[in-house]
C-alpha cells in the first residue's frame, strides 16, 4: 500500500505504463523516429515497421497537462507527458 497520495499516483502510473507496454507487443522491437524539439517540448515517434502501428511520445518540461493538440488520439497523458496513437 502507498504512504501517501504522491506514492499512490507514482504506482498508478507505473501500472498505467506497464499495461500501455503489455497491450502493445511490438515495442519491443518498435523504431525510433520523428524527432521534434520545439522549445521546452520534445516529441518522438515509435513504430513498427511490419504493421505500421505507431505511437507519437511527447514530453514538455514546462510540466503542461495533457497531450499536444494535433498528435492523435491520447493513450496516456499527465503533467508534462502523453502517449497518442496518431491518426
Amino acid at each position: 500500500m502507498p504512504a501517501d497520495a504522491r506514492q499512490a499516483a507514482a504506482l498508478g502510473l507505473h501500472r498505467e505504463l506497464i499495461a500501455l507496454r503489455r497491450d502493445r507487443p511490438w515495442l519491443t522491437g518498435a523504431t525510433l523516429g520523428g524527432i521534434e524539439v520545439s522549445g521546452r517540448r520534445l516529441s518522438y515517434t515509435v513504430g513498427d515497421p511490419e504493421s505500421g502501428a505507431r505511437l507519437v511520445v511527447t514530453l514538455d518540461i514546462s510540466g503542461a497537462a495533457g497531450p499536444e493538440p494535433g498528435r492523435g488520439r491520447p493513450i496516456a497523458a499527465g503533467a508534462g507527458w502523453s502517449v497518442c496513437a496518431p491518426g
